[in-house]
């Protein structure tokens, strides 16, 4: 670094200084992807599992009642409280990754 004039050393430490931002900004587009896939695969989960409740609820009723109007009304009742329960969760886990990260 001696032979350079102060300008080329400035611009050198520029450079580097660029080239540190662009792989820290890197990592960073790196650990949101990694985190809205494992959000992503925590809300596909959460939405097999209601999905799966729902149907193993509804089919016996539908079965053991037939096709009635109380027993869609029921049904529905019970898909709406899954679909409450879905986004209720669902924001809460967002916003407890938001908080605390990853660790929970």
């Amino acid at each position: 670094m001696k032979d350079y004039s102060r300008d080329e050393k400035d611009f050198l430490e520029g450079v580097w200084s660029k080239v540190r931002y662009l792989e820290y900004l890197k990592e960073e587009q790196e650990k949101i992807k990694q985190t809205s896939r494992k959000l992503a695969a925590a809300k596909m989960k959460l939405a097999a599992m209601l999905a799966v409740a729902v149907i193993m609820i509804s089919v016996p009723i539908i079965m053991l009642n037939g096709l009635e109007i109380s027993t869609f009304l029921g049904v529905g009742m019970l898909m709406l409280g899954a679909g409450a329960f879905y986004e209720y969760y669902s924001e809460k886990q967002d916003d407890r990754r938001a908080t605390y990260g990853n660790k929970h």
